[in-house]
């Protein structure tokens, strides 16, 4: 089994524990699609200043970002721990904004986006745009 632990350091009450349950739900549904067992994922949600710090400390790039991803093991590694996803909050709120979005759908989508890379996909030009493939197959009828 799959084992989601959401970290929520939201300050500004925008999700409340129902949501985050939800958020919890939505990130098995995706886990048992990806066909992912025996680990453990960890999702942070945090606001632009912590991810600003995480995005300078480890990409070099001094801003924030919606979501950043950490993977610590290998799907076939033996270790039980995945990886680990850090989500900007405030900037999720604002991207629902401007998509037309729910906070939670574009809270879903960002994790989505950010199990994949714990599991090896990138989303570099290089990469021919499979993983945009992947998200938008997924998407299509897991964030109804």
């Amino acid at each position: 089994m799959i084992d989601i632990q959401i970290s929520n350091l939201d300050e500004n009450n925008l999700l409340n524990i129902e949501k985050v349950e939800k958020l919890e739900k939505f990130s098995q549904k995706i886990c048992k699609e990806l066909e992912i067992k025996d680990k453990i994922i960890s999702i942070v949600i945090a606001d632009s200043k912590i991810v600003t710090k995480l995005n300078k400390d480890f990409r070099g790039i001094d801003a924030t970002t919606d979501v950043l991803s950490f993977p610590l093991n290998k799907l076939d590694s033996e270790d039980n721990v995945l990886g680990e996803i850090i989500i900007d909050l405030e900037r999720a709120s604002t991207q629902a904004t401007e998509y037309g979005n729910s906070l939670i759908r574009e809270l879903s989508f960002l994790i989505l986006h950010g199990i994949l890379h714990l599991i090896g996909y990138n989303d570099d030009k290089k990469h021919n745009g499979e993983m945009r493939e992947v998200e938008k197959s997924l998407s299509s009828y897991l964030l109804k």
